[in-house]
């Protein structure tokens, strides 16, 4: 626990201590995200194969196909793109088993990071999110999901280019590439359809359809998916609690923050809902949300869409699905909380670290999902060490 209890503090302390050595905030925020993801790095690709329910799966067949004489990719069951990085890990450069997670976690890192940096405005908090709404527990044992998503991360700036060639060929060529690493992939390409669908009355009743549309066929679009995707069981059931919620409560709170009226001072709390001073013509939806700044409001869309395939479709491989969509909220929710004035800001801010905090620690670390506790690194565990 000690090593996530670090990671913890440096990302929450390190914009303090840079802010106070650099006098320009926006800099400041990027050198502490650089040094928040430094460790977050390490700790990923540091630790044991007891660190993570899938890992220890992952090591073994990595080191099969490392060593193997002959290779049929009818005897793995993993996508064959990861089945291609794994031989020419292992094969081409002799790699061992560390320096294939350290690899695929610096790229997927990186990727983080990137998004981070280029869509938030704040970094720090943006991570945090990442730490306690649990992406970082599901992605210490999902390394091929933790991949596949960073893979489409990339591609991302190129969303609101106007030209088909090249631009969406590169970005379906990418999530295709994706798709090869964890078959999850496949819902980005959708998502990708999502966001270029422009915002007006029409599609404003597409979008707010579309959680009874999936209600309705659910059952069909799953046994397709798992079909294709999955052999499993399709249950009748839905997931409407965990994460859920709280996706919920961020989309309704960014739909007030776009139909509410703003001054140049910014949101507060106590005018929430008023006209500001200055402004007697309302704003409709559709000018709200076209005066929402770009950022935003792709992260909007996406986050809108994971909660919607991950509350009413959320079954075995479309919860990996929604992840592509969902992560969005790490940039969402920041993004509004900076709309407001600053001391409505600061309340805000403390309140959902607070709550984000307890939820970390009652479903995260003390139901130990996925295994990710104790902490052990690789050098430890071979000698026998304990866990940190």
């Amino acid at each position: 626990m000690t090593a996530y209890l670090a990671l913890i503090s440096v990302t929450f302390l390190s914009p303090i201590v840079t802010r106070a050595i650099i006098e320009n905030p926006k800099k400041a925020d990027i050198y502490a995200l650089r040094i928040s993801a430094l460790v977050l790095f390490l700790i990923f690709a540091l630790r044991a194969p007891s660190v993570g329910r899938d890992i220890s799966g992952y090591k073994d067949m990595y080191e099969h196909i490392a060593k193997h004489i002959a290779y049929d990719k009818d005897s793995y069951w993993t996508e064959t793109g990861y089945e291609l990085l794994e031989l020419f890990f292992g094969r081409v450069i002799k790699a061992d088993w560390q320096i294939f997670l350290a690899f695929c976690s610096g790229v997927s890192v990186f990727s983080y990071y990137l998004f981070i940096k280029r869509y938030s405005y704040d970094p720090a908090f943006s991570l945090l999110m990442y730490i306690f709404m649990g992406y970082m527990v599901f992605d210490i044992s999902a390394v091929r999901n933790m991949l596949s998503v960073a893979i489409c991360l990339f591609v991302v700036p190129l969303f609101d280019k106007k030209r088909i060639w090249p631009w969406a060929f590169i970005i379906l060529a990418v999530i295709f590439a994706a798709t090869q690493i964890h078959a999850s992939a496949y819902i980005f390409f959708i998502m990708y359809l999502l966001y270029k669908i422009p915002v007006n009355g029409i599609t404003a009743f597409f979008f707010v359809s579309l959680p009874f549309f999936f209600f309705v066929f659910r059952k069909p679009i799953v046994g397709w998916a798992i079909n294709n995707f999955k052999k499993s069981e399709v249950d009748d059931g839905m997931s409407i609690g965990g994460n859920v919620v709280f996706y919920v409560l961020i989309i309704l709170f960014a739909v007030l923050l776009f139909l509410i009226f703003s001054n140049q001072n910014g949101i507060s709390l106590k005018n929430l809902g008023k006209k500001s001073l200055g402004r007697q013509d309302g704003l409709g939806l559709d000018n709200s949300f076209a005066k929402t700044d770009p950022s935003t409001m792709l992260a909007f869309r996406m986050t809108y869409s994971g909660a919607v395939f991950l509350a009413f479709i959320g079954t075995n491989i479309f919860v990996r699905m929604a992840q592509y969509g969902v992560i969005f909220s790490i940039i969402l929710l920041p993004n509004l909380i900076s709309k407001l004035e600053i001391k409505s800001r600061i309340v805000i801010k403390i309140a959902v670290i607070g709550f984000l905090a307890a939820y970390f620690y009652v479903y995260k670390i003390r139901l130990n999902e996925l295994d990710f506790l104790p902490y052990v690194p690789y050098w430890a565990a071979g000698g026998g060490g304990g866990g940190l």
